[in-house]
């Protein structure tokens, strides 16, 4: 049989092991706690950025088929006509240079 002392020796180790393993698992509960927060935040991060990346995306598209719009041939000529009273020259307006 074992003595007292000795046992009180054991109920101390296991309790001392108890007490760590507790910290332990307490400590890794509030690591995990903190990581689904953190990300949580970075999932609502994402999300902001992704919504803002298509809300660019959608303006640069516009931009695109203004621009594309703006540029016709058609668009450009009456332009040149109204604003800057260019016109087509005739044939007679026209000269060959020689050198």
């Amino acid at each position: 049989m074992t003595s007292q002392p000795q046992q009180a020796r054991a109920r101390f180790h296991w309790l001392g092991i108890n007490a760590l393993l507790t910290l332990a698992v307490v400590l890794s509960a509030v690591a995990v706690v903190g990581t689904s927060h953190k990300c949580r935040q970075s999932y609502a991060r994402l999300q902001k950025l992704q919504s803002a990346q298509w809300d660019m995306q959608e303006n640069w598209s516009r931009l695109l088929l203004q621009e594309s719009a703006l540029a016709t041939h058609y668009r450009v000529e009456q332009a040149a006509e109204q604003r800057l009273q260019m016109r087509i020259p005739t044939a007679a307006d026209i000269r060959l240079l020689l050198r």
